[in-house]
């Protein structure tokens, strides 16, 4: 592997699938390191996955595990995704034990006794849904000097210049990308609409956006990509003009398989970018006064019936860029006179408390039921939104969005 370079593979949760894994870390490693350390990298990356089987998803599914190795300068960087129960191995407490005494380790540790013996670095993180296990192997030869040479005074000169021209060109995606977000709901006879987002930075990977598709049907999306920033942003951009295509082209018939063609034709890019998107599509046919949906991942909605029962509503299917063909569901309801559709990003739901507890999805519920006893949805989320401003100081840690539907 090339200083720099990132290989990724990802397959199935199941036992079979381990030692492809394995492999695959053994051969983007093998000119690096001794057949000794070879032979340790592998049992690592066998543990680790073992362990999100076993324990993060209770057993062999379909679930996805992936697995991603990176070149740098003195290491090799190997991290294990799930989508399973969080499980964080720095809660562990290290166990000093001889190799020849392992048996007597309890059976559950054993695996992350192992991994931090090989290892010479372990720490785990989450972000939303997904769990990341990160684990460094310290190169016996270190890259030389002549890899990060400080430039001569001239090139430094062109970077700073190219610094500020990339720094005007940055500012236009910006505004390219905030253009995607409506400014306001289109105007549909019969419902009351709602939609807002706000970025972390300057900009970010949140998405929400309406589509009439004539005066009795309405469209509407939100989708939230992994990370924050411009990175994430152009990605939704890029999921933006997808979607204005598959609705114009494919005419979908319902939710789940807008979901469907989006995430088959942005495979490629998932697969080369490393990114994953959580996502909710819907459908408001006022005709037949049906509410229909369809979730990629993404935060269960909220549906109330009257104006003080709220619930959420099932969602069952994982997110975008994990598998190439998935069949997402498609969820239909009566949406009647009064009823209220609520869908957000997981920026509201994940704003901590002043202990740093994450709040949850308890005080959004709430927070509806108390609002639309005499609000309609427009008024009642516009201050929902304000007030999840408020509760984070100023100091947004993800994008936080909204959309919301009311049939009068």
């Amino acid at each position: 592997m090339e200083l720099g370079e990132q290989r990724r593979f990802c397959i199935a949760g199941l036992l079979k699938n381990v030692r492809r894994l394995a492999l695959f870390c053994r051969k983007a490693c093998e000119k690096h390191f001794s057949s000794d350390e070879l032979d340790s990298l592998e049992l690592a990356v066998v543990e680790a996955v073992n362990n999100v089987i076993e324990h993060a998803y209770g057993g062999e599914s379909q679930n996805p595990v992936e697995i991603s190795i990176t070149r740098h300068k003195s290491f090799f960087r190997v991290r294990v995704y799930d989508y399973g129960k969080p499980f964080n191995p720095e809660a562990i407490p290290s166990i000093d034990f001889e190799w020849g005494a392992i048996e007597n380790i309890p059976e559950s540790g054993r695996g992350l006794y192992i991994i931090r013996t090989i290892m010479d670095n372990v720490t785990f993180s989450r972000e939303k849904n997904l769990n990341m296990l990160t684990m460094e192997k310290h190169l016996a030869i270190v890259c030389g000097d002549d890899d990060y040479e400080e430039l001569a005074p001239s090139i430094w000169y062109e970077k700073v210049a190219e610094s500020v021209q990339t720094h005007r060109e940055m500012e236009s995606a910006v505004k390219l990308h905030n253009s995607i977000i409506p400014k306001q709901a289109p105007d549909m006879p019969g419902l009351i609409l709602f939609g807002k987002s706000e970025s972390a930075l300057e900009t970010g990977g949140d998405y929400i956006t309406f589509y009439k598709q004539d005066d009795s049907k309405l469209w509407f999306f939100v989708g939230d990509a992994m990370g924050k920033g411009m990175s994430a942003a152009i990605f939704t951009l890029l999921m933006h003009m997808v979607i204005k295509s598959v609705m114009k082209t494919k005419n979908p018939d319902d939710p789940g398989k807008l979901l469907s063609i989006t995430n088959q034709i942005m495979a490629d890019d998932f697969d080369r970018f490393g990114m994953f998107i959580t996502a909710l599509s819907g459908k408001v046919d006022l005709k037949k006064n049906i509410l229909s949906y369809a979730s990629a991942g993404h935060c269960p909605p909220i549906i109330s019936n009257d104006r003080t029962h709220v619930e959420l509503l099932d969602t069952q299917d994982y997110m975008m860029g994990v598998e190439t063909d998935v069949d997402y569901h498609t969820y239909t309801l009566p949406f009647t006179k009064g009823m209220r559709f609520v869908a957000y990003s997981d920026g509201i739901t994940d704003i901590t408390n002043s202990r740093g507890e994450i709040v949850g999805v308890e005080p959004l519920l709430y927070a509806c039921a108390s609002e639309f006893k005499t609000k309609n949805v427009d008024k009642a989320c516009a201050k929902i939104f304000s007030e999840a401003l408020i509760a984070t100081g100023g100091r947004l840690q993800d994008d936080i969005s909204m959309l919301a539907i009311q049939r009068i």
